[in-house]
């Protein structure tokens, strides 16, 4: 689904927004570091 930003209209006072991987946090940085990254190696 494509949203154009310049359609959005404000009903709230907050926006919640969500990674591009589904998570709400920052934790990309972790995830390469402990997950991905040693994954690659191994393999």
């Amino acid at each position: 689904m494509k949203v154009n930003i310049e359609d959005f209209k404000k009903t709230k006072r907050f926006l919640v927004c969500v990674d591009s991987d589904g998570c709400a946090m920052d934790t990309m940085e972790v995830k390469h570091r402990k997950c991905f990254a040693p994954k690659a190696i191994e393999i």
